[in-house]
């Protein structure tokens, strides 16, 4: 089997989970080639993602392969790719400006279209309900090869992006939790019980030693960790403020917070402000390898995320599944599919959302029980090896592949015969 990988910007030091798929996918046996929609360059990148550079397949914008690309179609498929083009234009995308956006890459997604085809790729996949999976359906609509796509987070609470039509021309799809794939049931008031299915992301649980050391209330200064970009669903700031409240009840803390981001600037002046610069470290961003390192250092993992003004918000953090899986006690928030990883009292210690006393209290919690954080930590890294293993969900995923090109492939037949 043979799959074309679609996602915006490829390798991204923040999106793990897709370059650590892709990896698990052709470890399995199927092939892969990566199309990225966006140029992007990014130095700081995984080391995996080198193994991967062979298979990934880049182009402009705008060329003369583009062009004739474009005009290939609009010579032998003239009603589809302009009835294609026009759903663009006129279908539901917010915001509005995502229009542009998807304009932008529909003649380089053309292009991928006739290179995909000539790949002979059986299968294409896309990351996020946003542009890569409006190129998933625009591919398939001028090439009939079947496609499929993941919904994260951001990218359908924030964002619409013909999303019932992409789910209606899809052979599956999938969403990274429950509580997205109700919201996905209800945004499009459609069931779509036939396509629509549940696909955790997952990590490696061997990649993660279990640091179950002395107990938290036998060491000296404690490690506070948190990993994820610089962005206001991640609600650093809360952390701040509660790391704030520690202080000034005589903790003795070194908070480091692993990402980089727009919010950079933000982050350094309340940690100035509040007089944390000798007790809140902005890392910037690390490699998978280098987290692992931290995360064998640290005390206990906090991730205080939020829903954003413009409604964005988290799927279930990776990161909180590599803490788990490090065997550390986590402290999250009690927002959209977290709760599926995180049990609050049992696998870890859930607080509302912009909570930054809850949080301080939740810290102390698991300081002043180490017993109780030794047995949630231990309850965690069942639940991620279990439920969130990268080796077992990427088997599900090309499970699920091949049971709907085999159905693709007798509804061909089958139409064959009839005719």
């Amino acid at each position: 089997m043979k799959v074309a990988y679609l996602m915006s910007r490829f390798p991204k030091l923040s999106e793990t989970f897709v370059l650590l798929e892709a990896l698990e996918v052709r470890r399995a046996g199927v092939e892969v080639v990566i199309f990225p929609l966006l140029h992007y360059q990014e130095w700081n990148v995984h080391t995996e993602a080198l193994d991967l550079e062979g298979s990934i397949f880049r182009s402009p914008y705008l060329s003369l392969e583009v062009l004739r690309a474009n005009l290939w179609f609009l010579r032998r498929k003239p009603v589809e790719y302009i009835r294609t083009l026009a759903r663009v234009l006129t279908g539901r995308i917010r915001p509005r400006a995502n229009i542009f956006k998807t304009l932008v890459v529909f003649p380089k997604t053309v292009y991928f279209a006739k290179m995909i085809k000539r790949f002979r790729c059986d299968w294409v996949h896309a990351h996020f309900a946003t542009i890569p999976s409006t190129a998933a359906w625009i591919i398939y609509r001028l090439t009939g090869i079947p496609y499929s796509f993941i919904a994260h987070g951001s990218d359908i609470h924030a964002n619409q992006h013909l999303l019932a039509l992409k789910l209606s021309d899809a052979a599956c799809a999938f969403t990274i939790s429950e509580y997205n794939k109700r919201f996905m049931t209800w945004q499009t008031c459609a069931t779509w019980s036939g396509t629509l299915s549940v696909l955790h992301c997952g990590v490696y649980p061997a990649d993660y030693e279990k640091r179950l050391k002395q107990p938290l209330s036998t060491r000296g200064v404690i490690r506070i960790l948190s990993v994820g970009s610089l962005l206001e669903v991640k609600g650093h700031r809360y952390l701040i403020e509660a790391c704030s409240l520690l202080g000034a009840k005589g903790v003795d803390f070194l908070c480091e917070i692993i990402g980089e981001g727009p919010l950079l600037s933000e982050l350094k002046l309340q940690i100035s402000n509040s007089n944390l610069r000798q007790r809140i470290v902005l890392a910037g961003g690390m490699s998978r390898d280098a987290v692992r390192g931290q995360l064998a250092q640290a005390d206990i993992f906090v991730l205080p995320s939020v829903r954003a003004a413009r409604g964005s918000r988290e799927g279930i953090p990776v990161a909180l599944m590599e803490a788990m899986a490090a065997g550390l006690p986590v402290v999250a928030s009690r927002l959209s599919g977290i709760p599926e990883l995180v049990e609050d009292g049992r696998s870890g210690l859930l607080v509302m959302p912009r909570h930054s006393s809850g949080l301080a209290r939740a810290i102390e919690r698991i300081l002043s029980d180490p017993d109780g954080a030794r047995r949630m930590a231990q309850e965690a890294s069942e639940v991620v090896k279990r439920d969130f293993n990268l080796e077992i969900t990427s088997r599900q995923l090309i499970a699920r592949w091949e049971g709907a090109l085999s159905a693709v492939a007798d509804e061909q037949h089958s139409g064959q015969s009839r005719g």
